[in-house]
């Protein structure tokens, strides 16, 4: 079946760059937007931007890959704002842009990295999104994980280092349950979680989110192991809170953060699958 393309410029400043790909026969009601994944041009990592937005135009359903500013072929525009702030505006002038022009008034985002990380802050704000996708997003410590990454980690000690190692992870632990007590974030988080909401925040943005019938999925990759290392972290951290029981959550050691096989590119799709099956249509 050919695929039609549209390329797009658009936003106040015509300064975005996307393309979309319109559903196969009667359209349904929901646009999904791919946003970048990080720095990565609108194609996505192993273009599985591309396969998705495909994929999902034979089922009916518009789809729109598109780069933030400063990112891929879309400029900056001339009043921008800080990159996490512009990029929320960005998707907004996406969506208004498809309310406007193709009569659309809900969406669905999926995001991978920081791509994760916006779908989850721009349904935080915009009552429009009626679902997320958000693969290797915002992950918090558990004292399981906190456990399995010095397990791995002894194995690989010689002996005369263990005594620091055991003591170094001593005062994580400490850090650890010192977060659970709602005291303080764990010591060492990753580089890339340094930004990431607190505990709190998360939870009631989430439950807040569920409550308004988002429909939330959430994949995990080898690739953040040290950070989401076993299935059921996410109850682990969470479990006390409602939304919990309205997300589906997928532990998907065998996939990297690329999505680089051909096998983890198809069970990706199904996921996908299942998750935008859930939107009410």
């Amino acid at each position: 079946m050919a695929v039609t393309e549209i390329a797009l410029t658009l936003g106040p400043d015509q300064n975005l760059v996307g393309v979309l790909t319109p559903p196969f026969g009667p359209p349904k009601g929901i646009a999904v937007l791919l946003l970048n994944a990080g720095v990565v041009h609108r194609i996505g990592p192993h273009r599985m931007s591309v396969k998705i937005a495909r994929h999902l135009a034979q089922q009916g359903y518009t789809a729109m890959r598109f780069d933030t500013s400063g990112v891929g072929d879309s400029r900056a525009p001339s009043d921008a704002a800080i990159y996490a702030r512009q990029a929320l505006l960005d998707i907004r002038a996406v969506m208004d842009y498809l309310e406007r022009e193709r009569g659309l008034k809900r969406f669905a985002l999926f995001g991978i990295c920081s791509g994760a990380n916006r779908s989850y802050e721009t349904a935080a704000t915009d009552g429009r999104v009626a679902g997320v996708f958000m693969f290797d997003g915002y992950v918090y410590p558990t004292f399981r994980n906190s456990l399995i990454n010095y397990a791995l980690r002894a194995r690989r000690m010689t002996l005369g280092r263990l005594p620091a190692a055991i003591a170094r992870h001593t005062r994580l632990a400490a850090s650890w349950l010192s977060s659970a007590l709602g005291r303080q974030e764990m010591a060492g988080a990753a580089p890339a979680q340094a930004s990431r909401p607190t505990r709190e925040e998360y939870a009631d943005t989430m439950q807040k989110m569920a409550d308004r019938g988002v429909q939330v999925s959430m994949m995990f990759s080898g690739s953040v192991f040290h950070e989401y290392s076993y299935a059921g972290q996410l109850r682990d951290a969470f479990g006390k809170h409602g939304f919990i029981d309205r997300i589906a959550c997928h532990h998907a050691p065998e996939t990297d953060h690329l999505v680089s096989s051909l096998m983890a590119q198809r069970r990706l799709i199904e996921l996908v699958d299942d998750w935008i099956a859930r939107i009410p249509h």
